[in-house]
C-alpha cells in the first residue's frame, strides 16, 4: 500500500509541507515505508528513526525523551493503537515546542465503508471521520475537529483534511488503497505549542 510514499508524492507538490519535515524525527509504525527515503525531497530533514513493533509500543515511545524531536510522522498506525489519545499525547510529548506531529489515518467512509469491524484490516481499533454525521453507537468512530483537537491536546491544528485522490465511491467495499495511485485518508498536522 505504501501510504507514506503516496502522501509524499502529493506533499512534494506543495511547498508548505517543507516546514513540517525538517530536522530530526521519528516515523511511528512505518514498516518498510519510512519517510527517511524522501530526504532528498524534504531537504531540511536530517534524520528519521523508523519506529516499529520491535522498538516498543508506538503508543508510548518510552525510550524517546520529552522535547527531543522536531517532528513525529505516522502513516496509518494511529488506528491500531489501543488508545489513540494516549498515542497523540505521547507523540506531542516527544516533539520540541514548535515541532509537528504529522498523521495520516484511514477515513471511516472511504476505507471502512462505515462497516465495523473493519473488513479490510481486523487490527483496526478505531475509525476516524471529519463528518459529525458519522456518529454511530456500533463502532468506535472518532469525529475529529479543529476545536476538539486543539482543546484536547493543547496544540495548534495546521492541517486537518480529507484526502481523496483516485477514490471512486462506486467501487463499493473494495480496498482502494491497494491501488498505488489512490490516496484516501485523513491528514492531520498538529503543532506543539
Amino acid at each position: 500500500m505504501k501510504e507514506a510514499t503516496k502522501a509524499t508524492r502529493r506533499r512534494t507538490q506543495d511547498l508548505k509541507y517543507q516546514k513540517f519535515f525538517k530536522g530530526t524525527g521519528v516515523d511511528v509504525g512505518c514498516g518498510n515505508d519510512c519517510i527517511i527515503q524522501f530526504k532528498k525531497e524534504f531537504n531540511k530533514m536530517r534524520d528519521v528513526r523508523a519506529w516499529d513493533i520491535r522498538d516498543g509500543d508506538g503508543q508510548y515511545l518510552r525510550s524517546i525523551s520529552d522535547f527531543s524531536l522536531d517532528f513525529v510522522h505516522s502513516s496509518h498506525s494511529l488506528e491500531h493503537m489501543r488508545d489513540w489519545k494516549i498515542a497523540l499525547t505521547n507523540w506531542l510529548r516527544v516533539v520540541k515546542k514548535g515541532g509537528y506531529v504529522i498523521v495520516s489515518i484511514p477515513e471511516w467512509e472511504m476505507y471502512e465503508h462505515k462497516q465495523w469491524p473493519s473488513r479490510s484490516n481486523s487490527d483496526h481499533k478505531w475509525a476516524f471521520s471529519l463528518n459529525f454525521l458519522d456518529v454511530t453507537i456500533f463502532a468506535p468512530v472518532v469525529i475529529l475537529s479543529v476545536p476538539m483537537l486543539e482543546e484536547e491536546f493543547s496544540c495548534k491544528v495546521e492541517i486537518l483534511q480529507n484526502i481523496e485522490i483516485g477514490y471512486d465511491p462506486s467501487r463499493g467495499y473494495a480496498d482502494q488503497t491497494a491501488d498505488s495511485g489512490t490516496e484516501c485518508a485523513i491528514e492531520m498536522i498538529l503543532k506543539k505549542l
